[in-house]
């Protein structure tokens, strides 16, 4: 699945798989083009990103904590429905990757 709830904002489902589809054909690219075999994210990677998206949830007016919103997960500290980022850094993320916080190998 590449549109769900947690990539609500910026973007409506066409438009996003069209980020999204071209955003995985790069990646592809430059496995072919570089004779590798696998993209392997580093762990450093992976927990900075969801660090960023944590600190720009919390800052949302649903995560105060005096709102009754469902869409709020106090198990996890998360907004369950939509992402943090707005329609013009989705936009930058995917159209144009940084290859090199992903490991192509």
């Amino acid at each position: 699945m590449i549109y769900g709830s947690t990539t609500n904002g910026g973007f409506g489902p066409g438009a996003f798989d069209e980020l999204v589809t071209r955003y995985a054909r790069q990646r592809i690219e430059q496995l072919i083009l570089r004779y590798h075999q696998q993209v392997d994210p580093s762990k450093n990677e992976y927990w900075q990103r969801n660090r960023e998206i944590d600190q720009r949830g919390r800052r949302k007016v649903r995560s105060d904590q005096r709102a009754a919103c469902y869409h709020w997960s106090k198990g996890h500290g998360r907004c369950a429905v939509t992402c943090p980022s707005s329609g013009p850094e989705k936009w930058r993320y995917l159209h144009r990757p940084n290859f090199d916080e992903l490991g192509i190998r």
